[in-house]
């Protein structure tokens, strides 16, 4: 499920570099130094609504499954439960067995040695309905756990949330065994494995750190937060108290460099590199250079400096010869778009007008342009919502194509009353007032002043002014979530399945993540249904006539789907390029 704001184009694209080097040359332990494209902000995964943070809080808090990190098709495994939950036939309940004998890191919250229960993982699902704590998943909480919305409603008029009252949605009938119930037929499983709902936190931790509990992490994963600098430094180290877990990963069919990896690392204990520290690195440019001087041993490459190291969609020759791999695949978790806030007085609704403004917006753009310069051409041009290789993804779909055609937006303004009077530079409202488009801008990165001048001189061909706002990213989510703003370019990275990137445009997620405010009683049935049914031919067919709506009332205008080229320094093992967030704790070196 969606567990981020929305992102600007690409912000998340060449995010992460890895390094590994022995502090002697004698097999000694090795640190792992990677790159963040975009600083953490919190580590509480309740109020987290950025990628990097919840990505960093996994390693420390575990949930009860995870995917394989080297295994394509994509395949889920256990991490605390002792095997795979328990589905009821009708979909409505879940019971996951916790296994014994894990424990927290040691910490002045616990008197003694804390055993994680599933009681915690009840106490953490309800941190997600205290009205107090405004977590980002409080929408989805409410409507995908029985019981949850009465709750809510009854600390909404109280001003306190009973943390001891019982909840039909999430209980713990033993002390290893935790039961969800549902309100309606979900697939929880992936949600289980790379999901802030169930991303443990003990109930111990919160009431020492109170509101500092985001700067206090506290978990049993296979890390533990050793130094934080904000915006400049994380630094993660063993877990004393990580139980014995070994390296078990396997190759997907035929994937022969997955496979060797698998067999050199197979049995070692993890985490493979017990030392972690992460930099942030915000500007494209510094991150190559570090890593060409050896001080990043991996590079998730900037897709605006692909042209550095590939040509013709090889490894560059000078780079193969210093021992450089690269590996290269289509974001598979990541989608981007242009975004419509739908209720907007200018560029929202749902008249056929303000529909031929956002459709004729799309066909004024060039998207192969934004491919070639944005991306330095690596990237793929969109045609559907979930991004290519998601879990039921339909592969038939190409509704959400982009036309480049200059000349059809400029009948479509003339035909529905945005005229351009002669003499003058810019179209007019059908009303007769100015009409200025209001792009929200990523101020982060100064690549994104490349994107701005492709949107000014497209628009500006068809009649349309625009004008730039920036804002650094957390003020940028911030008026997403509160909806001042008119147009923005964001992007959703999260689970692996398909459908999830459909729920954020459903009425459901009105005041959570459905930032664009999109409202349409036939998109929220279609989503229904396909959330009732497993990944298959019948859901990829329902997840199409959703891409149809989308692209009928435009609320996004989808953008390309950047190739990721992964390259390493010799000796790293177990990384992939078609997701820029790996288990750290899982990469290896020879």
């Amino acid at each position: 499920m969606r567990w981020i704001a929305t992102f600007v184009i690409g912000a998340l694209i060449g995010v992460f570099a890895w390094t590994a080097r022995a502090a002697d040359g004698d097999g000694s332990p090795r640190t792992l130094h990677a790159r963040l494209r975009i600083a953490e902000q919190t580590f509480d995964p309740a109020t987290a609504n950025a990628a990097e943070s919840l990505w960093i809080s996994t390693f420390i808090m575990e949930m009860p499954l995870r995917y394989d990190a080297l295994a394509r098709p994509y395949q889920l495994r256990t991490r605390t439960a002792v095997d795979m939950p328990e589905v009821s036939p009708d979909r409505l309940q879940v019971t996951v067995r916790i296994r014994p004998g894990i424990y927290f890191a040691d910490d002045p919250a616990f008197g003694r040695r804390r055993e994680l229960t599933a009681e915690d993982y009840v106490y953490t699902l309800k941190r997600h309905i205290d009205p107090i704590v405004r977590s980002t998943q409080e929408h989805y909480a409410r409507q995908t756990f029985a019981g949850f919305e009465e709750a809510f409603q009854k600390a909404m008029k109280s001003g306190h949330f009973d943390y001891d009252g019982p909840l039909e949605g999430a209980s713990a009938p033993d002390r290893y065994t935790l039961r969800l119930k549902l309100t309606h037929p979900v697939d929880m499983l992936p949600r289980l494995a790379f999901c802030p709902l169930i991303c443990p936190i003990a109930r111990d931790v919160t009431a020492l750190y109170g509101e500092h509990l985001a700067e206090h992490p506290v978990g049993t994963g296979p890390y533990r937060l050793a130094q934080w600098r904000r915006g400049s430094l994380i630094v993660l180290e063993r877990n004393p108290n990580y139980r014995e877990v070994r390296y078990e990963e396997h190759a997907g069919p035929g994937d022969e460099a997955a496979a060797r990896a698998a067999a050199h690392l197979h049995s070692r204990l993890l985490p493979l590199a017990t030392r972690v520290e992460l930099l942030v690195i915000t500007e494209a440019e510094p991150a190559w250079l570090a890593f060409r001087n050896s001080e990043l041993d991996f590079l998730a490459l900037p897709t605006n400096l692909s042209e550095n190291a590939v040509a013709n969609g090889r490894l560059r020759p000078e780079l193969a010869q210093q021992g450089i791999t690269m590996e290269a695949s289509v974001d598979a978790l990541c989608n981007f778009y242009t975004e419509f806030n739908m209720d907007d007085p200018v560029v929202g609704g749902y008249t056929p007008e303000k529909v031929a403004l956002r459709r004729a917006i799309g066909l004024a753009q060039n998207v192969s342009d934004d491919i070639r310069v944005f991306f330095s051409g690596a990237a793929q041009p969109p045609d559907s919502l979930a991004p290519p290789g998601d879990i039921g993804r339909n592969s038939e779909a190409h509704a959400l194509q982009r036309q480049y055609d200059p000349a059809q937006a400029r009948a479509l303004l003339d035909t529905y009353g945005y005229r351009q009077p002669a003499g003058q530079a810019w179209r007019r409202q059908p009303d007769g007032s100015a009409l200025t488009i209001e792009l929200l801008s990523f101020a982060g990165d100064q690549r994104y002043r490349t994107l701005e001048e492709l949107w000014l001189r497209d628009l500006k061909a068809v009649g349309l002014r625009l004008e730039v706002k920036r804002a650094e990213p957390q003020a940028l989510f911030r008026q997403l979530r509160a909806g001042t703003f008119m147009v923005d370019n964001s992007g959703f990275c999260g689970g692996r399945v398909a459908l999830d990137h459909y729920r954020y445009l459903t009425s459901g997620e009105l005041g959570g993540f459905n930032a664009s405010r999109f409202r349409l009683s036939r998109y929220d049935e279609l989503f229904s249904r396909a959330e009732a049914l497993p990944p298959g031919p019948e859901q990829a067919a329902l997840l199409g006539d959703m891409d149809k709506l989308i692209a009928a009332y435009a609320p996004y205008l989808m953008a390309p789907n950047p190739i990721i080229y992964a390259l390493a320094h010799k000796g790293v093992l177990g990384v992939r390029a078609d997701s820029p967030y790996p288990d750290l704790s899982r990469i290896g070196f020879e």
